[in-house]
């Protein structure tokens, strides 16, 4: 993390963030303009072929969401003795180990690490909505359909939950 965390510190500036706040609005407005094909194409995901591509994208998204949590703690000096798979609730679930953020004195710096791997989830499915409205149609398309669903599904209805024990309830 210490020797690649130059590489990817660009990602959380205030330009990026910005451009990213930007490609997301006006994803969310084309996508909004074409809601109809948007929502037909999503009901291709109850086939075979979109289930394996679901579980596929849901893996790589929560992968870049563990990894945001990962560098902001190592950014603010913080140890990530681990990264892995963690069965809970019966179900393999990738972890970062971030629990040396108890540490920092600084609460917002606290609340940045827990809000990383949602901040990252967000950003991709900005990214993808943009992607997927101005894409022709085609698997790049229908891929970017799945990896904007998942993302924003997650990352709302299940992170920012504070009633689940997963981000929104160590930001709460």
């Amino acid at each position: 993390l210490l020797r690649t965390l130059p590489a990817v510190r660009w990602l959380g500036t205030a330009k990026m963030i910005g451009s990213i706040a930007t490609a997301g609005a006006l994803g969310l407005y084309l996508v909004s303009r074409e809601w109809d094909q948007f929502a037909a194409q999503a009901s291709t995901l109850v086939t075979w072929r979109g289930a394996i591509t679901l579980a596929a994208v849901l893996f790589l998204v929560k992968i870049i969401h563990e990894l945001a949590h990962a560098f902001v703690a190592t950014s603010y000096g913080c140890r990530v003795p681990t990264i892995g798979i963690a069965v809970m609730m019966g179900a393999p679930m990738l972890y970062a180990d971030v629990t040396d953020a108890w540490r920092l004195t600084d609460r917002r710096q606290r609340l940045r690490i827990d809000a990383a791997g949602i901040a990252a989830e967000i950003a991709l499915a900005c990214i993808a909505t943009l992607f997927w409205a101005l894409l022709a149609d085609g698997t790049l398309k229908w891929v970017m359909l799945i990896l904007a669903t998942v993302s924003w599904t997650m990352s709302i209805f299940i992170n920012l939950n504070p009633l689940m024990r997963f981000d929104g309830y160590h930001i709460l």
